[in-house]
């Protein structure tokens, strides 16, 4: 029957054309700028009782299982068109290592913690992704975070307000990408 293994697993998707496409061709009404460019999977990893009490937890799509066998497939099978994979983690110890224990390696080319990404003070390293999220004014549930597929839906929202507030920092004026980033995230 194979391993016992019960965890959650998550990845969240933003596809740079994407992006680019929405910065290129700006809808005319900012509320037309979504965040659902952001692509988010929560999967639970062999016991998929633990969905039936849990699956309003996550707030971006519905939680499927997957048996620790195909795994790897339905990672990479997923993650195809996203090549190169630049991974985006908050504290990614944990996710990495995970990885590394069940054997996947989605070749990333680069790997970027938001828990090291350096902000206008050093008081900025090292938060959690509560208070970040509370920094940047990126709208969450308290009680809907350390769900793996919300964590990682919302990583990537604060990499783009660490984006956005680097290069308002540096530059005099704001590039047309700003207002982009800020709706998504």
């Amino acid at each position: 029957m194979g391993c016992q293994y019960n965890s959650t697993l998550a990845y969240s998707v933003l596809r740079t054309q994407d992006l680019h496409d929405q910065c290129h061709s700006p809808p005319s009404d900012a509320e037309d700028l979504k965040p659902d460019i952001i692509q988010s999977r929560h999967w639970l990893v062999q016991n998929n009782q633990y969905y039936s009490k849990n699956d309003n937890l996550f707030c971006f799509g519905k939680p499927r299982s997957v048996l620790l066998c195909k795994l790897e497939g339905r990672l990479k099978g997923l993650l195809a068109n996203s090549s190169p994979l630049i991974l985006v983690v908050h504290g990614g110890h944990r996710q990495t290592t995970l990885l590394q224990k069940l054997n996947i390696n989605l070749a990333p080319v680069f790997t970027l913690d938001t828990t090291s990404c350096p902000l206008s003070t050093p008081d900025f390293l090292h938060l959690s992704l509560k208070r970040l999220l509370q920094a940047f004014s990126i709208p969450f549930t308290g009680d809907r975070l350390h769900v793996a597929g919300n964590d990682a839906h919302f990583t990537l929202r604060v990499l783009l307000m660490i984006a956005v507030t680097d290069v308002q920092r540096e530059l005099d004026e704001a590039p047309a990408w700003v207002p982009v980033f800020e709706a998504i995230a």
